[in-house]
């Protein structure tokens, strides 16, 4: 997979919801994932266990059906989004991390950072990686001419941040974890993420967690 160094304007899909620039399509989240609880998405939770791996992943890619969408700014698919929690397996530190798939037409505009208010305090996470697919090319006779290239990105998210979102949630409410996106150019790019989600992976991470010495000298 070959990397950028930076990604392109990021805006999520389903269940994030796209809230971007003065063009707020909707700012609730819609009724079917409020009413989804942290169980639901613990359950649906996939969790890899690799033993040549130090870290047990857990993540959210398959806890609800991912849509996809255009962005306002154009030249943009909006694709998959999802949590993913590393779980290390001797010591039980996690790092929590946020990734977003999209598939972009031309020139990117690189993202360069991630805002967000955990309940508490505002919280910035720059960009930590980005992997970037093959570019795919029309044929020269079709109607549309510009390639294609669908790229991952992945921002370190603060553990005490994801605690204290987890804390947030409420049941049956409709009030999401708003996101902001920054970009080259400037622009910034908001969408939201179910609170529920956030809990649901925090009790498959503490499942997960190995007793240490630390842990066992809390209890």
């Amino acid at each position: 997979m070959n990397m950028l160094g930076a990604g392109m304007v990021g805006l999520l899909a389903v269940p994030a919801l796209l809230l971007s620039g003065t063009a707020q399509a909707r700012e609730d989240l819609p009724r079917a994932l409020a009413t989804l609880t942290p169980q639901d998405f613990a359950a649906r939770a996939e969790v890899v266990d690799d033993p040549a791996e130090p870290h047990v992943v857990a993540s959210t890619r398959k806890a609800w059906p991912r849509g996809y969408g255009r962005s306002p700014s154009g030249g943009v698919e909006i694709g998959d989004v999802h949590l993913r929690a590393l779980v290390d397996r001797e010591s039980g530190a996690v790092r929590w991390q946020l990734w977003q798939e999209l598939t972009h037409v031309g020139a990117p505009s690189a993202l360069t950072g991630l805002g967000f208010h955990d309940g508490t305090e505002p919280v910035e996470a720059a960009l930590a990686r980005a992997e970037r697919r093959p570019e795919r090319c029309p044929a020269q006779d079709a109607l549309h001419t510009s390639c294609t290239v669908r790229v991952h990105y992945m921002f370190d998210l603060p553990a005490e941040a994801m605690t204290r979102v987890a804390e947030s949630y409420a049941p049956g409410s409709r009030t999401p974890l708003r996101l902001a996106f920054s970009d080259a150019a400037g622009r910034t790019h908001e969408v939201a993420l179910a609170p529920a989600e956030v809990a649901g992976l925090a009790a498959v991470v503490g499942s997960l967690r190995p007793v240490t010495e630390s842990t066992r000298s809390t209890r």
